[in-house]
């Protein structure tokens, strides 16, 4: 299977948000209700959010400032095969943990 495939499969949309307080943005945005996962590379975020937002990074950005929180650049961009392999965990935890 073609990389493309795969990350055309994921329930999710990827947006890559560089901020300078990458821990306090990543805490807040893992309590937001569209977003699945967050994860820190240096003071760049990749999250994962419903793929079903209109405008995914908009929706980001916009919730960020909202919050108070400094936000450097904000985009979407196309799932890489590493966070495919975190959106198959995440939805190998879910069910599990529904049939427990």
């Amino acid at each position: 299977m073609r990389p493309n495939a795969l990350s055309d499969g994921i329930e999710a949309s990827v947006v890559v948000v560089e901020s300078p307080e990458p821990r306090k943005t990543s805490k807040f945005l893992d309590q937001q209700p569209f977003v699945h996962s967050t994860a820190q590379i240096g003071n760049t975020l990749r999250v994962m959010v419903d793929k079903d937002l209109a405008n995914p990074a908009a929706m980001t950005r916009g919730c960020l400032i909202e919050a108070g929180l400094p936000v450097e650049g904000c985009e979407s961009v196309q799932p890489s095969l590493e966070d495919v392999f975190v959106a198959a965990t995440q939805a190998r935890k879910a069910v599990r943990d529904a049939k427990t």
